[in-house]
């Protein structure tokens, strides 16, 4: 029985665990756009924040 009740809790925290990073991965999402046109601006040419280089982004131009 008590192996049991123990399963059930790890399960119930891993649940609660992957719940919590799900919903800081939505939080994130919000800002994750701002911090790529941010780093296109900044460094235009190795603008990689996620990984990828978006297509037809906004690059800023010589004055």
């Amino acid at each position: 029985m008590s192996d049991q009740k123990t399963h059930e809790n790890e399960s119930e925290r891993i649940g609660r665990i992957l719940r919590e990073q799900k919903s800081m991965e939505t939080d994130r999402s919000v800002f994750e756009q701002h911090w790529q046109e941010i780093a296109e601006r900044i460094l235009p040419r190795s603008a990689e924040f996620k990984g990828t280089r978006q297509k037809g982004g906004n690059v800023p131009r010589k004055r």
